[in-house]
């Protein structure tokens, strides 16, 4: 039997709910006039599936090989089906979740069975999402070392090769080494480069060719990976070729070196969003040096409970004031003075409330303090908000990845890169200080606390959102989930 002109490699593992479209895609393709003049055959390369792939594979009678068996991950797995397994002159590779468009391959296959055939041959992929095409990107021009070593001003831009739309010489594939099995993130990127290196012709046309399922279970899904990936594996190349790169060279080695601090500057950044807060630890001398809110943030709300609390004139003294906390009482709407004994007509707390391990045992012994009748303002505590705030960092988690690719230089946002910045010199340890001094960073409920211990509310409020939360002190960013949701609480209760 005549050797193919082209052999299609799809890796699988548990793709089950994917890998029927791509079967269909690429058997229908095979099935055009000039596929069976030159002659396609597909080989799957399941890396022992157990999700109803394989039987699958039994039933789709085009395939010229498959197999199912655990494998080193998805490149070990190409290789295999590319190095051991295909005969066709020319090579690509199709994810089990993606597929062909209809005629994808009548025009790639003209060109490649020419005798001036290039050595790799780029189409055109479009990402599909729910059935809507999200992105649709094009090769660089030139296809060349620098150009595809521009990670922000072109590759993340949507001047790339997307894999399956490239067709490659296979004995060239083979002269490389095929992929990199170490690289499991861009080993296709690498391999573009390697090819080059090599040098490999390259020709682009404007021509669909495949589709490439965006979903969160990718691998491509997650950026920073992306990121560290390319610069860990086209770094080097850079590097071999600097010389005769240039000019070009230079702006391809100063992109990287902006990925790069973004890397770095989001570590701490990460780290310090993921604290394990269900491991709370136990009550821990509070840290005085970690900043708090804005003391104007916390202080309008405040005043607003205030406003209808009987005025110490009445008394014909200021009131007996014992305070916890550094609280603006000089900017509070009452005449106060300060004692340290147990005829205190009021306790003030600010901030000294969710900054212990048990909130309520600290108010019930500064409570002690206050006469019968007396009343407890309550200033600048986190509010119970788990769901919202979690949801809210998650949000940020989700936002840094997207930020990395980005072409500016600040993370999450502009207003939030001092806060950023401060973390480069924090360490595991100062973020285990920083969670002792937040025991129940979620924060507390104020008011059913105060209800247990018997107090009558007389006013409280909820306020402020995520922002300036001790985790993620900045303004809150537009579009992340949970923004609107309070973060704060303040009040005023009498005790019985």
């Amino acid at each position: 039997m005549a050797e193919p002109l082209l052999s299609i490699v799809t890796p699988s593992l548990n793709q089950g709910r994917y890998i029927a479209e791509c079967l269909d895609s690429v058997a229908a393709e095979m099935a055009r006039p000039i596929a069976r003049r030159v002659g396609v055959e597909h080989i799957v390369m399941d890396g022992g599936s157990s999700d109803g792939t394989v039987e699958q594979l039994e039933r789709a009678s085009h395939l010229s090989h498959w197999q199912s068996a655990p494998d080193a991950g998805q490149s070990a797995a190409i290789n295999r089906g590319l190095l051991d397994h295909a005969r066709g002159r020319y090579a690509t590779w199709l994810n089990a979740d993606d597929w062909f468009e209809p005629g994808a391959l009548a025009p790639m296959l003209e060109r490649l069975s020419e005798d001036e055939a290039p050595d790799v041959l780029v189409g055109r992929c479009r990402f599909v999402e729910n059935g809507q095409t999200i992105f649709a990107p094009r090769p660089p021009e030139p296809i060349d070392i620098a150009s595809l070593l521009r990670l922000r001003t072109k590759w993340f831009a949507g001047q790339l090769i997307v894999q399956p739309e490239a067709f490659f010489d296979r004995e060239r594939f083979a002269a490389v080494g095929g992929l990199n099995e170490s690289n499991h993130y861009t080993m296709d990127h690498e391999l573009w480069l390697r090819l080059l290196e090599a040098g490999a012709s390259f020709e682009s046309i404007d021509h669909p060719v495949a589709c490439m399922r965006v979903h969160d279970e990718q691998k491509t899904a997650n950026t920073r990976r992306i990121v560290e990936s390319l610069i860990r594996f086209g770094g080097p190349v850079l590097e071999r070729h600097a010389s005769e790169l240039g000019a070009d060279g230079d702006g391809a080695r100063a992109e990287i070196r902006a990925l790069q601090r973004k890397l770095d500057l989001s570590e701490p950044v990460l780290r310090r969003l993921r604290c394990p807060w269900d491991a709370r630890p136990g009550t821990q001398p509070q840290q005085e040096s970690l900043p708090d809110a804005p003391v104007g943030f916390h202080l309008a709300p405040l005043r607003a409970i205030l406003a209808d609390v009987p005025s110490s004139r009445r008394l014909g003294r200021p009131y007996r004031a014992r305070v916890v906390g550094h609280a603006p009482l000089e900017q509070l709407p009452l005449r106060l003075r300060i004692v340290e004994d147990d005829r205190a007509d009021v306790l003030v707390l600010w901030h000294a409330l969710s900054r212990t391990a048990d909130p309520e045992a600290v108010m019930a012994e500064y409570a002690g303090s206050l006469r019968p009748g007396g009343l407890v303002i309550v200033g600048a505590e986190l509010r119970e908000n788990e769901a919202g705030l979690d949801e809210y960092t998650t949000g940020l988690v989700k936002l840094v990845d997207q930020q990395l690719s980005q072409d500016h230089d600040w993370l999450i946002d502009a207003a939030a890169m001092p806060w950023v910045e401060s973390l480069q010199t924090h360490t595991a340890d100062d973020d285990a200080r920083w969670l002792a001094s937040y025991p129940s960073p979620f924060g507390i409920d104020l008011d059913g606390m105060m209800a247990t211990l018997g107090f009558e509310r007389l006013a409280s409020m909820a306020y402020g959102g995520p922002s300036w939360h001790p985790l993620t002190p900045f303004e809150a960013v537009e579009g992340v989930p949970g923004r609107e949701g309070d973060g704060w609480c303040c009040g005023v209760w009498r005790k019985p």
